[in-house]
């Protein structure tokens, strides 16, 4: 079962749950052990860790004292001794060393070490007595233990920078530096001047380790350990992008996430953020009111930034932006990243609240935060289904008018946007029972509510009147797809009662098929169904079409299918969604002599319908497949015309022009990209182009990190197609929609 963790105070935790719970950076626990065991004769090497708050510091320093009492020959060698989270009441070398009498007081519980810190506490008007006093003490209690004083200091930024003056802080390098008694194991939120610059006190006195981001083995890793879900190849890619890697940021999500699928766990983002405002708000309001301000500008750019950028941002000089941002990457909260050249580029520390602050934000950035998750959605896991937001609507109800807006909208873009398919049952009933009764629900929700009513539901007015069951048929084949998402043996149940009482309805015995083949794979039953409709209508379109996508993977029953497509096209020449549909068929099965036919079908249905871009999309990627790659940028230019077409089959644009990059029109791809109106939906399609081609890309690390990821498949791509004989080897995506 998943194990209990503590995601912010590892120190509450026993030196087994810590030996249980740490199950990554194993590495960097080597590498610090062994500084540990190399310090035997002379000074000691002190070592400071250093990453952002929450990459696991403290698990780190704390799994390592749990080592040192269970090593026998650490053990003998060694005294680990902790100082608080925070040491605010250390502002000189001498409050230092009495920190520490303070602290051996408490772990050992002998009353000799708290009686001597109130003695030294009152020499406070002299701090060399103080200091040498309290040092005595500490070397003292080493020689009776006849071990060396391991001293773990946490926030040792904050200590050296904001409270220990500079002429201090080389007393207390002479002490560390000379006494062998002592050896410090410190952490910071990030590199500072006192250990960076020649003539600082701590420069080379400490050896910096710093702690990488978890890689993606990692945090499957973690995410299996907390929740007892594999989540095997891309799955956990959206999940190591939007933590950035780090492990406490990791942690929460495991445990809000935990049974949810990885849709769900895309989808309920703002759940999230408001389930851990008190983590993300208390950093934030411990800065003062212009690092603040410098810090949500910075947010709200969201791309790497320079000092002048922010300054335009947060309206202010650029020299005071450039001060703000020193203050603030000396607090942890801001990166510098690593560039060439002379200019610093600056990111918020903690991107999952970044990314969780835009998402908070009306307007422009929080719509392009909702395009990178719907693509990452699209591109990582495009098969599980919408089931999420049941939070939202829980928590709207406890809400006034004005505070639950956001609710909705976010509620309404989770249905609209996000998936194209479905509320299950369970979330349109919770939804109902959560808004009935608001006065200010949107018209445009409250529509989408009723559209996914179960189909008991809809079964249920129906009554045993003959004419009622037709009716049903011509509600549930509207939108087959919003009824039959889970509860497929009542679904089948109803259908079957229905076409009883009306055996004539083309509609119910079509959707009663789609139900048996696309949901339960009984595909000859499913047979029965398609062909009892056509019986009824010989044109029944959808019915024909389904037929067809039964058929042509049996390889036996193809020429079957195809005199099928034909005389149905002869029949209804002038039906350019019959021709889309057939040529999108012909399309998934990728084989050459179906797509030379499929390419006649598709032209066919553009120049019926040029307007509808649904039709340029299949026509582009089967002239891709056929190696026409000009051609198939041509169509794909008239396919991004139209957001709503695009944001509704984002799988198919994205493996359409990584095809066309991979066949060698990776600048054409990008140059149609950058002139569409769907540019911003497929923005990390776009960086991973552009990434390909070996461009420099400045843009918000999530984003690049799914670039970079698009540019690699586009890479194996291309190597497929290069181990080939012919241009002409088509890459069936993954699953398309039908036409």
């Amino acid at each position: 079962m998943p194990r209990q963790v503590m995601k912010y105070n590892p120190a509450f935790l026993t030196a087994a749950e810590l030996i249980d719970q740490f199950v990554v950076r194993q590495g960097d626990l080597k590498t610090v052990l062994q500084t540990v065991r190399e310090n035997v004769t002379g000074a000691n090497q002190h070592v400071l860790v250093i990453g952002p708050r929450g990459s696991g510091k403290t698990m780190l320093v704390r799994r390592l004292a749990a080592e040192i009492e269970r090593d026998a020959e650490l053990r003998e060698r060694w005294y680990p001794l902790f100082f608080a989270e925070e040491s605010y009441e250390v502002t000189t070398p001498g409050e230092f060393w009495l920190e520490a009498v303070f602290h051996l007081g408490q772990q050992t519980k002998d009353p000799r070490w708290q009686a001597k810190h109130k003695e030294y506490g009152v020499q406070w008007r002299d701090e060399e007595a103080m200091r040498e006093r309290a040092l005595g003490q500490l070397t003292a209690f080493a020689d009776e233990q006849g071990k060396r004083l391991l001293l773990i200091v946490e926030n040792f930024n904050d200590l050296l920078v904001n409270q220990i003056s500079d002429d201090d802080a080389w007393k207390l390098r002479h002490t560390l530096q000379n006494e062998p008694r002592v050896m410090v194991l410190a952490t910071a939120t990030s590199r500072f001047e006192k250990i960076d610059k020649a003539n600082k006190a701590m420069y080379e006195l400490f050896h910096a380790h710093p702690l990488r981001p978890l890689e993606q083995d990692d945090c499957r890793t973690v995410w299996q350990s907390l929740t007892d879900q594999l989540l095997e190849g891309d799955r956990v890619r959206p999940i190591q992008i939007l933590t950035g890697g780090n492990l406490r940021l990791l942690t929460i999500l495991s445990t809000f996430a935990a049974g949810l699928s990885l849709r769900e766990l895309m989808d309920d983002l703002v759940g999230l953020v408001d389930d851990h405002t008190a983590y993300f708000k208390s950093h934030l309001e411990a800065l003062p009111p212009f690092e603040r301000k410098v810090y949500l500008a910075l947010a709200e750019l969201w791309d790497p930034s320079t000092a002048r950028e922010v300054a335009v941002a947060a309206r202010m000089d650029v020299n005071q932006s450039s001060s703000l941002l020193r203050r603030l990457v000396e607090r942890g909260a801001v990166a510098i990243l690593d560039k060439p050249g002379r200019t610093k580029w600056y990111q918020v520390a903690e991107r999952m609240y970044n990314i969780y602050y835009l998402f908070r934000r009306r307007g422009s950035p929080a719509e392009r935060v909702r395009a990178v998750v719907r693509f990452m959605v699209s591109f990582y896991d495009p098969d599980e289904l919408l089931t999420a937001a049941r939070r939202i609507a829980d928590e709207a109800r406890g809400l006034d008018s004005a505070q639950r807006q956001d609710h909705y909208q976010v509620y309404y873009d989770l249905v609209t946007q996000l998936s194209a398919n479905s509320l299950s049952d369970a979330l349109a009933e919770v939804a109902r029972e959560k808004f009935a009764g608001l006065d200010d629900l949107p018209e445009s929700l409250a529509r989408i509510i009723r559209q996914h009513m179960p189909v008991g539901n809809l079964y249920e007015p129906c009554g045993n009147t003959a004419a009622r069951p037709g009716r049903l048929c011509q509600v549930l084949v509207t939108d087959f797809s919003h009824m039959l998402v889970s509860r497929f043996a009542e679904a089948e149940t109803v259908l079957r009662h229905a076409v009883q009482i009306d055996p004539r309805s083309a509609t119910g015995w079509t959707v009663l098929g789609l139900l048996l083949h696309e949901n339960l794979a009984r595909f000859d039953e499913a047979e029965q169904a398609y062909r009892a409709a056509i019986n009824i209508d010989p044109q029944f379109a959808r019915a024909i079409v389904a037929l067809l996508s039964l058929l042509l993977p049996q390889q036996q029953r193809r020429e079957e299918a195809l005199r099928l497509a034909e005389t149905a096209i002869s029949q209804s020449p002038d039906d350019p969604w019959l021709l889309n549909s057939f040529a999108w068929e012909l399309f998934k099965i990728g084989e050459m002599p179906l797509l030379t036919r499929a390419l006649a079908w598709a032209r066919g249905a553009v120049a019926l319908a040029p307007e509808t871009s649904l039709y340029h999309r299949t026509l582009a990627c089967i002239e891709c497949a056929l190696g026409s790659p000009q051609d198939a940028l041509k169509s794909a230019q008239k396919y991004l015309a139209h957001q709503n077409t695009v944001r509704d089959t984002l799988d198919d644009a994205t493996n359409l022009f990584v095809e066309l990059a991979a066949r060698g029109e990776a600048r054409g791809a990008l140059q149609i990209l950058l002139e569409s109106p769907s540019r911003d939906q497929l923005e990390p399609l776009l960086v991973g182009i552009r990434l390909f081609l070996g461009e420099d890309v400045n843009v918000a690390v999530e984003i690049k990190e799914i670039g970079s990821d698009v540019a690699r498949r586009i890479e194996q791509r291309r190597l497929a197609l290069a181990r080939t004989d012919s241009d002409c080897v088509p890459l069936a995506p993954p699953v398309p929609r039908a036409g």
